[in-house]
């Protein structure tokens, strides 16, 4: 929830960023509340992200969290990405191809690239299309791969 002259109003987050640096809420207003999921204890996650220099905007980033169920499939799989283009991305082709399989290192790396190749990414002085594209296809794997071996306490 943001705050502003005009009361209080519900912003949903795949509403919020409008572009690099710019997002839904005016320069009056300001965040009172973030409201999130139940989180469970047994969920897996997983984040990687690529910068020049430590401290620098990431180049490609990607956040990945999914569920299991008894036979060890997944579901409820969630894969953010940052630096596709103006504003965070969901890879929701690779979460509907995903849902509900056994996530195996092959696997995903053939679901990633596949749905990865139907994306424009932003070219810039820091990386052109090709370059962002293979970044965030080693962002996804290794934020994967931390979400096997994820240990809650």
């Amino acid at each position: 929830d943001v705050m502003g002259p005009e009361g209080i109003r519900t912003v949903q987050a795949k509403d919020f960023f409008l572009s690099q640096l710019s997002t839904s809420i005016s320069p009056y207003e300001i965040i009172v509340t973030i409201n999130l999921p139940f989180w469970p204890n047994d969920r897996k996650w997983g984040f990687s992200e690529f910068s020049r220099r430590k401290g620098d905007y990431a180049m490609a980033g990607a956040a990945v969290w999914y569920d299991l169920n008894s036979n060890g499939e997944a579901f409820n799989i969630h894969i953010g990405l940052i630096g596709v283009g103006e504003k965070p991305i969901r890879l929701s082709q690779a979460e509907d191809k995903l849902e509900n399989k056994k996530l195996s290192q092959p696997l995903i790396e053939d679901v990633v690239i596949d749905c990865l190749a139907q994306i424009s990414f932003q070219s810039d002085i820091n990386a052109n299309e090709n370059y962002r594209r293979s970044l965030m296809s080693e962002m996804i794997l290794n934020a994967f791969s931390q979400a096997s071996f994820t240990v809650n306490i």
